[in-house]
């Protein structure tokens, strides 16, 4: 696993920043080196920032549905994480989009949740997050170095 020092990030932009803390949290979440989420502050930052990532790119590319038979264990760290970069209505959204999927998760188990369609829709309006978890990253710095 690459390590994240005031060397290693000292001429990246804001893009590639946010690509390489993505990056970190995929190869902790996979246990891609054998390392993994560890129970402390740091790893919990990381996952939350991570799974906010991966929440957007999911809705983005197949809806809530997506994420949520993807990423179940990614719903509550994105949660956190949502709130952690200030993006009350990202937060918001994905608290109601998870009732509906947790209320109606049985009957929709082989087929999609048509009822998730219109806050995908909603969605779709919403900013973009990379600047939110860019501004969070920049100013949070100390949580993403090893």
């Amino acid at each position: 696993m690459r390590k994240i020092n005031s060397d290693t990030i000292a001429n990246l932009d804001d893009e590639e920043l946010d690509e390489l803390i993505i990056d970190k949290g995929s190869e902790k979440h996979c246990g891609t080196f054998g390392e993994y989420f560890e129970n402390n502050e740091k790893d919990e930052v990381l996952c939350e920032i991570y799974s906010v990532g991966v929440m957007e790119g999911d809705i983005c590319n197949g809806g809530f549905d997506q994420f949520f038979l993807n990423f179940e264990d990614l719903i509550f760290p994105a949660l956190n994480g949502l709130q952690k970069i200030n993006a009350p209505k990202h937060h918001n959204l994905l608290k109601r989009a998870y009732e509906i999927y947790i209320n109606q998760k049985d009957e929709f188990i082989d087929k999609r949740n048509i009822n998730l369609d219109e806050l995908d829709d909603e969605f779709y309006e919403l900013d973009d997050l990379a600047p939110y978890r860019q501004k969070f990253i920049r100013e949070n710095i100390d949580f993403f170095l090893d």
